[in-house]
């Protein structure tokens, strides 16, 4: 039963792998990227984690230069409530030790609480109604820390600097309480007493989300209720006013991420849905009283999500763990354009020269025809380029393609960087003659369309033991 999801470069390869935590066979599920969208299980593709494997982050808690895991096994009483798992770069992992917590932690955090240069943890507990916050040594090994109470049946835990103090708080969803706690950090490893703000609507908050939501510098948060998404607004002293409930037509979400999925600079949001088995893409301002949503089909027991480039393409792609199917669902952007060729090697020129020409190539993935106003060159070194040719009109209809540029250099030693809008060409001097060319977003009124493809996970070990 895949629950959390994460999402990080495991063997070092500048490609991003996946890490599922399974809460029902006590396993890590490692499935390392290919780069272009598609996942491939490791030699060794399952690891054996404590009861209820359910949530996990990554980090580099030994200092060896490899990424590491530590997972919250819910199921577990408390005595090895978080296993840390040491990575040796090859997208191989090993468990290191189990760490105590409170009675069922259901999530776990990371981040150097103490600022001793050390990565800590902050674990929420379900079954108790607390923090457990462990101080790492930088070996792996983690201290007891303070133990934080919060609201009943605490889930997801998020870190942030909601106050901007430079210190580094906690918040929390309870889900019981309908209420977010927030317990603000002294910069030693010690934290306040909560805070407390209700996230209103259905209740029920299982998933939290740390983000500028409005878009002003201050760090807002998102609670994923039963049945909407409470966007609880943030001032500079850290202290949350609820502004709205979004409401997605599902009565069991789950968990989320943000991101800008559509280009227009403002943060969306992507919920999960259990029951129903989809995905909520919120685009837009979030915190406007209407918001596009928009709805994709993922599987049955939607859980964690989990969100980069897994293509390489430069647009943000998504990844839903999905508890009941065993599957993974991996969605990917599909840009409005792309470009052929990626890069534009030039080389370099004699003086008062022209090199030979280099054709560029606009393909419309879009759904609707692309309007062309211009071609242009811009930026710092425009003079040292010039266009010929083409075969662009005012529009290119959808899934055709034109070329609408040759470009040569008449300069000598000329190194620059390319990136292709739909109407212009943009360049920034660059210390190499060999750039990739990119399209540039698309504009805030057209919504960048995914494609899914859903993955079974690995078999789990034949025999499942707590760690």
């Amino acid at each position: 039963m895949p629950q959390g999801i994460i999402t990080a470069d495991f063997n070092g390869d500048g490609i991003l792998n996946l890490a599922v935590a399974d809460q029902g066979t006590n396993a890590i599920s490692i499935l390392l990227g290919n780069g272009d969208g598609t996942f491939t299980a490791t030699m060794q593709s399952t690891i054996t984690a404590g009861l209820g494997a359910n949530w996990l982050v990554a980090g580099d808690f030994n200092e060896d230069g490899n990424v590491d895991l530590a997972v919250a096994n819910v199921s577990d009483s408390g005595t090895s409530g978080v296993s840390i798992f040491f990575g040796d770069g090859t997208g191989a992992f090993t468990l290191h030790a189990s760490f105590p917590t409170g009675g069922l932690p259901f999530a776990v955090a990371t981040a150097d609480f103490n600022k001793d240069g050390h990565l800590d943890l902050a674990v929420s507990n379900s079954g108790d109604g607390t923090i457990t916050v462990l101080f790492g040594d930088g070996a792996g090994a983690f201290s007891p820390g303070e133990t934080l109470t919060v609201g009943v049946l605490p889930q997801v835990v998020v870190v942030g600097d909601f106050n901007e103090d430079g210190n580094l708080d906690l918040a929390v969803a309870n889900e019981t309480d309908g209420a977010v706690s927030i317990l603000f950090g002294d910069g030693l490893g010690g934290f306040s007493a909560q805070s407390v703000v209700s996230t209103g609507g259905s209740g029920n908050p299982i998933g939290l989300i740390a983000a500028d939501l409005e878009g002003n510098g201050h760090l807002d948060l998102a609670a994923v209720n039963g049945g909407d998404v409470a966007i609880l607004s943030n001032n500079p002293v850290g202290t949350f006013l609820l502004i709205r409930n979004p409401v997605t037509g599902s009565s069991d979400l789950i968990a989320g991420v943000a991101g800008d999925y559509n280009g227009d600079g403002k943060v969306d949001l992507v919920v999960s849905d259990r029951t129903a088995g989809e995905a909520f893409l919120i685009l837009g301002d979030v915190t406007a009283a209407s918001p596009t949503i928009i709805t994709f089909t993922t599987a049955p027991g939607s859980f964690g999500v989990a969100t980069a480039d897994f293509n390489g393409d430069g647009a943000l792609d998504l990844a839903v763990a999905n508890g009941t199917a065993n599957s993974i669902s991996i969605f990917l952007q599909r840009l409005p354009v792309s470009l052929t060729p990626t890069s534009l090697a030039f080389g370099n020129q004699i003086v008062a020269t022209t090199s030979a020409a280099r054709t560029v190539t606009l393909t419309n993935n879009d759904g609707s025809p692309l309007n062309i106003s211009s071609i242009a060159i811009t930026g710092a070194d425009a003079g040292d380029f010039m266009v010929t040719g083409g075969t662009c009109a005012a529009g290119l209809p959808v899934a055709n393609s034109a070329t609408v540029l040759r470009a040569r250099s008449p300069s000598p030693l000329c190194r620059a960087c390319w990136a292709l809008a739909p109407a212009h060409l943009r360049s920034s001097t660059t210390p190499a003659p060999v750039r990739k060319l990119s399209p540039s977003r698309a504009p805030a009124s057209s919504t960048h369309r995914l494609s899914a493809r859903h993955l079974g996970l690995p078999p789990s070990p034949s025999t499942a033991r707590p760690a």
